[in-house]
């Protein structure tokens, strides 16, 4: 037995890194990095103008306060809570609430987004609500562009001078510590630090060279990498859940139409 899953593997690698080896050679959009093609170019150009559309709406609206970066030194610090949801439910609703069943009311603040577009008036309930979770507006959002909606969430934020660590979520997220843990490590630890788990840099030039290369034989790789700082010093690719300070917040809602433009300009 042992030695026919031998043999099969054998067989297996020798069929499926010969092809990788030969399309990564062969298809031009891999030997020379050439990946753009009319239709990619014109998905970028759809979803930065949905981006564009959000930030510049929620840029426009920070022009006309003022700065915002410094909490109230005379309340009690709170950690933010963002949660983007795909639906009108919380998925691990339940863990969420023993989670900020065990905190003081005082040191926290929730926000909610909808995905799909809402009549609030009509909603009796939502998720987190005894735990004083609030809706904010909704905001045009679609899959590969979600800046924007992250964009508005941080100046729903931005809102309270009592946050001083802002926290984007998505529905699926689930705490593993209790809120006193991560309340220490954010606020009285770590007040003035952003937090962003960034993705490590491709030794390829393309998605679809690495997926060849690395990604879709018999293990299955992570191919999370980073493309785009090799061609743009100032792109880091990131995953979307993120942890900042008001100050890193305010600069995103600011400078968001040049950091989108920046990023565009790296992905074609």
């Amino acid at each position: 037995f042992l030695l026919t899953v031998a043999l099969l593997l054998s067989l297996a690698l020798a069929i499926v890194v010969p092809l990788a080896l030969y399309s990564a050679r062969n298809i031009p959009e891999l030997a020379n990095g050439e990946h753009v093609n009319p239709l990619r170019q014109a998905f970028i150009e759809q979803r930065a103008a949905i981006d564009k559309e959000v930030v510049g709406h929620y840029a426009s609206l920070l022009v006309k306060e003022p700065a915002m970066a410094t909490a109230h030194p005379e309340s009690t610090l709170k950690v933010a809570f963002f949660f983007e949801l795909s639906a009108r439910v919380l998925p691990t609703e339940v863990i969420w609430e023993a989670f900020f069943a065990a905190a003081l009311s005082d040191r926290y603040s929730i926000y909610l987004h909808f995905k799909e577009e809402t009549d609030y008036l009509e909603l009796h309930d939502w998720p987190l609500k005894k735990y004083g979770a609030q809706i904010i507006p909704h905001m045009k959002t679609i899959w590969c562009a979600t800046f924007g909606l992250k964009v508005g969430g941080l100046f729903a934020m931005l809102q309270d001078p009592s946050n001083v660590q802002l926290v984007v979520l998505s529905d699926t997220h689930a705490p593993l510590k209790s809120f006193q843990f991560v309340y220490s490590y954010l606020v009285e630890l770590s007040p003035r630090t952003s937090k962003f788990c960034l993705a490590s840099a491709s030794q390829y030039r393309t998605f679809a060279e690495t997926y060849l290369l690395e990604g879709w034989v018999i293990w299955h790789k992570c191919v999370f990498r980073d493309y785009y700082n090799r061609y743009e010093p100032g792109v880091w690719k990131h995953h979307a859940w993120i942890v900042v300070t008001r100050a890193h917040a305010e600069i995103i809602v600011r400078r968001g139409m040049q950091t989108l433009d920046r990023y565009h300009n790296a992905s074609r």
